[in-house]
């Protein structure tokens, strides 16, 4: 910037200053002032500021601060009135320095105006923040209730810090600004613009990130087609711009997922299966019930009784119950256990461990009664299903023992007949009537064992009576397993003598209810 700006000075050999009246030189001569590019404002000021002024021994060392004082005073149109110019000449000055000081001052505040509303709005679309950007997390699109999915994301990736977020869309400044009031997103960044579009994504620094997800962008009125289009867009122009992003891409139609693998799309979301899922969380929403905590911060805990574990889970329940939704297994006495067991069971679940205050977590499972199962029984899920009280089933082979019982039953395997939604038979392939093995019975007594093995010393074998084949007897376990669709630790409760093997049904859908 070039100011040229010549003025010769005469000083006057009399000088009419006095305290609160300052006159400027009696005699004043411009040889010269050349104002370029519509700098008159800088050249008076540079003019007044520079003003030599002469006076009495009262001012002989003040005359430089009193000039930058009245010029400064003048300009800004504040006008103290403590120094006055007294002279013509002075005053013709004055009148000079005021009108081109209003100028200058005016065109200070606006340029300094000007500046702060450029970074307001720098400020307002993101590109403030965005210069040193690196590794960052860039998120593209909007949908309505964008909040829950943003708070979804952070808690996937805890190890994201907000300030590396950057939120690229076109919604509303509305939207935009309830994320921004949100003590949850605070240090987000946000961008506005078309994330299709290079140039947009080149303010988002999209050379230097390390993630993008790319959600179906209902903040325009796009079709279903036109948002799969602009995904498979944004995915090739990611990929062009930085080759190394891993990019997640979500669409409504899966015939783009072939587009989507050729633009190298790391990863793809269909929006049916999406809210799918969506759907069913909400309608089941998912719970967590801590009951036992084995390690925190790197730091073993299970030699720790389980008092002292408590401690430590209510610390990381204090630190999750806001993020997610969890529930702290209470301790309990007597009739408080019993109550919460039947508030467990009610809700379909299998029962309760009832652990000692003061016992270690032994990783063997070696737990020296210290913990005890409390569950249901496969009677109690009949019962709360209303389908009786009991379940029968009738004899279909045996299990050798080994040990001191080698030579004896060991076990006996139970069936039962299968129904289908309709109550009928379930055939096997040769279309006879298909026999489940229900229940493998174990831990029966010495005399029943007796009673109804037969052993051939000669050959070493063991058999089982004929006549305890079809026998029908009342089981009970302690749940079905989702395997076999048998009972667990099952029990033979008592014999049948009223009952044949054709009265021993259960419909399959039913038994797979059980299923714990």
């Amino acid at each position: 910037m070039l100011l040229y700006t010549y003025a010769k000075i005469i000083r006057a050999e009399k000088g009419q200053f006095k305290k609160n009246s300052l006159a400027l030189p009696r005699v004043v001569y411009f040889n010269g002032i050349s104002f370029r590019n519509n700098y008159v404002s800088c050249a008076c000021y540079h003019y007044a500021c520079h003003f030599y002024f002469r006076a009495g021994n009262e001012f002989k060392n003040q005359y430089a601060v009193d000039a930058f004082w009245y010029s400064l005073v003048t300009i800004t149109t504040v006008g103290y009135g403590d120094i006055t110019p007294d002279s013509v000449p002075g005053r013709i000055a004055a009148m000079v320095l005021l009108i081109a000081g209003v100028a200058l001052f005016g065109a200070l505040s606006g340029k300094f105006a000007s500046f702060l509303f450029d970074r307001q709005q720098k400020r307002d679309k993101g590109l403030l923040n965005m210069a040193k950007m690196k590794n960052h997390f860039l998120i593209c699109g909007w949908k309505p209730n964008f909040e829950r999915i943003l708070a979804g994301i952070l808690n996937a990736n805890p190890e994201v810090p907000n300030e590396k977020i950057v939120i690229l869309n076109s919604a509303g400044q509305g939207e935009i600004d309830r994320i921004k009031s949100d003590s949850r997103f605070k240090g987000i960044n946000y961008l506005h613009g078309d994330f299709t579009d290079e140039d947009t994504l080149l303010k988002a620094q999209i050379k230097t990130a390390e993630r993008a997800l790319i959600l179906a962008d209902l903040s325009e009125n796009y079709s279903a087609l036109e948002n799969d289009s602009r995904a498979v867009l944004a995915v090739i122009t990611m990929k062009n711009l930085n080759p190394r992003i891993y990019c997640v891409a979500e669409i409504a139609d899966s015939k783009f997922e072939k587009h989507l693998s050729l633009a190298r799309c790391d990863e793809i979301i269909l929006s049916s299966d999406y809210e799918l899922s969506k759907s069913f969380q909400e309608l089941n929403p998912i719970k967590l019930v801590a009951f036992d905590i084995i390690m925190y911060d790197n730091k073993d805990l299970t030699k720790l009784p389980l008092r002292e574990r408590k401690k430590y889970l209510d610390l990381v329940f204090n630190k999750i119950k806001d993020i997610i939704d969890i529930e702290l297994v209470p301790n309990g006495k007597g009739i408080e256990t019993r109550d919460f067991y039947e508030q467990i069971v009610s809700v379909g679940g299998e029962g309760l461990v009832v652990k000692d205050l003061d016992s270690l977590y032994d990783l063997k499972g070696k737990r020296a009664g210290e913990w005890v199962k409390i569950k249901r029984t496969v009677t109690g899920s009949l019962l709360e299903a209303r389908y009786g009280d009991t379940l029968d089933a009738f004899v279909i082979g045996f299990n050798r023992g080994n040990g001191r019982n080698e030579n004896l039953v060991g076990s006996l395997l139970f069936g039962i007949y299968l129904l289908d939604e309709e109550n009928n038979l379930i055939l096997d392939d040769n279309g006879a009537p298909y026999i489940h093995n229900i229940a493998i019975v174990g831990g029966l007594d010495d005399a029943l064992r007796q009673a109804i093995t037969v052993y051939n010393p000669y050959t070493n074998e063991v058999s089982l009576r004929a006549d305890i084949y079809g026998k029908v007897a009342e089981i009970d376990g302690q749940d079905v397993s989702s395997k076999q669709m048998r009972f667990s630790h099952a029990v033979l409760k008592q014999w049948r003598m009223d009952k044949l093997p054709q009265n021993c049904t259960i419909r399959k859908d039913f038994l797979e209810k059980l299923i714990l």
